[in-house]
């Protein structure tokens, strides 16, 4: 078994571990998803390991898979508690920061 394939193995095993998950049904998720992104709408990379590699969203607290995302969607959530309220926010602040520069 080669390192990539090894890689491969380990990650389909936590994903099936961690949510439940099988790689089949990742891969039908990805496909009903048309392999993009739901919130910047980028091509995913199915096992890529750059910004756009395809990564599992769930509900932190109850577990349940939402949908995949790429890495960069998936770790701005986080990175905001997956808190609407901050979110909403932080997208006024940049708009209300491009209109000043628009003028």
């Amino acid at each position: 078994m080669g390192a990539d394939e090894a890689r491969d193995h380990r990650k389909a095993y936590m994903i099936r571990y961690h949510y439940g998950l099988s790689r089949r049904e990742r891969d039908r998720m990805m496909a009903s998803q048309r392999g993009r992104c739901p919130i910047c709408t980028h091509e995913l990379e199915p096992d890529g390991k750059g910004k756009r590699s395809a990564a599992t969203d769930h509900n932190h607290a109850t577990l349940a898979i939402r949908e995949i995302l790429c890495r960069s969607c998936n770790t701005g959530l986080g990175m905001f508690n997956e808190d609407p309220a901050a979110l909403r926010a932080a997208a006024n602040y940049i708009e209300r920061h491009a209109a000043k520069s628009e003028k």
